[in-house]
């Protein structure tokens, strides 16, 4: 697969930046407005996160068409001008229906950007792309855990300064980046992940769809849940997705730094998944009578969960065939994807509320059955042949981090 000439220069380096940090603008401002906008059009929105899920799982599974066939710049500038399309679309948006269709479409926009910022940093990148995606991955934590601030100031400006700010980067992408050759199939069959490993990595694409279902639980509802369960008002709730995203960060430093000392990604998974599904049957127990210390066991279980995606994400790859490595990316994050906008529908049927104990219960069964997939793929060897095994999640190393 050939991939063009390389997307170079400062100037490619900061309309990337801009292009990250406007997937984080996007994860907090539509979890973080869900109470005030609820509150406005009297109707419930707690449906909109499996919304935008479903609109990403779209964008993802476009994107792998957009990319051989149009220049990375123009499916990252496409990305941008769909969420500030949804953006706004939400903003103004006089219903509930529309709310969430709104949200379908920021969610595509979201998928395109995602899988085109990615393909463009590895093109801009001049040896490992391990640096700048770290950096860009960063961008986004930072902007998601700094935008409810805003949004708790006021929702309706908050809203409107995230979509004309995508608007202009999808401009300035579409002007401003070099125009790199799509991604084409040069008729090399590939064998994809050894045979041996196939099922391994089916039972890894299972543990992200949990993964990131349990993990929506708590993103999509992180202003929702502590306004159900602490009666806040809505720019008090709002900072709940600042308090997420705070989380999210601690825990992916808190696995960086057990990887650098040689835990192993499986090991380190299997513990954190224990360990959330832990904290969450204690949060379903002590819902009712003590929400403060139910909230107290949800915060530990973010923590806990912030990494298993990436290691998981790694594991799979350790175990693929190289040549058939970006193709199972894109695989990957779909079935991620489809965790984000199922898992959250299901618990909100079965529980009624996203506060309900039963949403805590159901998410603590999920972690649980994590623990037990990643102690199934413990036991698989990485492939010595994979790319990643110079420093895979499984090797003291642990790069991937």
């Amino acid at each position: 697969m050939t991939t063009g000439t390389a997307v170079g220069g400062r100037r490619a380096g900061v309309l990337l930046l801009a292009a990250f940090a406007g997937l984080g603008a996007t994860a907090a401002s539509i979890p973080s407005a869900l109470p005030a906008l609820a509150a406005a059009l009297d109707a419930d929105l707690a449906v909109a996160p499996s919304g935008l899920f479903a609109g990403l799982l779209v964008g993802v599974l476009a994107s792998r068409v957009l990319l051989t066939r149009f220049a990375t710049a123009r499916v990252l500038a496409l990305g941008s001008a769909a969420q500030a399309v949804g953006v706004v679309g939400v903003l103004l948006a006089g219903s509930a229906a529309l709310v969430i269709l709104f949200a379908v479409v920021v969610g595509v926009g979201f998928g395109l950007s995602e899988a085109a910022g990615s393909l463009a940093a590895k093109q801009q990148a001049t040896g490992s792309a391990t640096t700048p995606l770290a950096a860009l991955t960063a961008a986004v934590a930072i902007v998601a855990a700094t935008l409810p601030f805003a949004v708790a100031a006021s929702p309706a400006v908050a809203l409107g300064v995230v979509g004309a700010a995508h608007a202009i980067t999808a401009v300035l992408l579409a002007i401003g980046l070099p125009r790199v050759a799509p991604v084409t199939d040069d008729g090399r069959r590939v064998s994809g992940p050894a045979t041996r490993y196939r099922s391994t990595i089916v039972i890894v694409g299972v543990a992200l769809v949990v993964t990131v279902g349990v993990e929506t639980i708590f993103s999509g509802w992180s202003a929702v849940i502590p306004a159900e369960a602490l009666e806040l008002d809505a720019s008090t709730a709002a900072l709940g997705t600042t308090v997420f995203w705070s989380l999210m960060t601690v825990g992916r430093l808190l696995g960086w730094l057990a990887l650098a000392r040689g835990v192993t990604a499986t090991v380190l998974g299997t513990a954190l998944a224990a360990l959330a599904a832990l904290a969450l049957v204690a949060a379903a127990l002590l819902r009712t009578d003590a929400p403060l210390a139910a909230l107290a066991g949800a915060m530990v279980a973010v923590v806990a969960i912030a990494p298993l995606y990436s290691l998981l994400i790694g594991s799979a790859l350790d175990r693929a065939d190289p040549a058939d490595a970006s193709r199972l990316i894109g695989v990957l994050v779909a079935a991620g994807a489809v965790g984000g906008a199922v898992i959250p529908l299901g618990a909100l049927l079965a529980g009624g509320a996203p506060s309900a104990p039963l949403v805590f219960a159901l998410a603590g069964i999920g972690c649980a059955v994590l623990g037990a997939l990643f102690t199934v793929v413990r036991r698989s060897p990485a492939s010595t042949g994979s790319p990643a095994s110079t420093g895979s999640p499984d090797s003291p190393r642990g790069d991937h981090a």
